[in-house]
């Protein structure tokens, strides 16, 4: 649903159900085109 980054440049993915997932920045550009 959602993509936040996190200050260490992770970023942190909100998804429909409110779970938070951290996510790594190597995969930041994978999940994104799925949002």
């Amino acid at each position: 649903k959602e993509l936040h980054p996190h200050s260490n440049g992770e970023y942190f993915v909100i998804l429909e159900n409110g779970s938070e997932l951290k996510l790594s920045r190597s995969y930041k550009d994978v999940v994104a085109r799925f949002l």
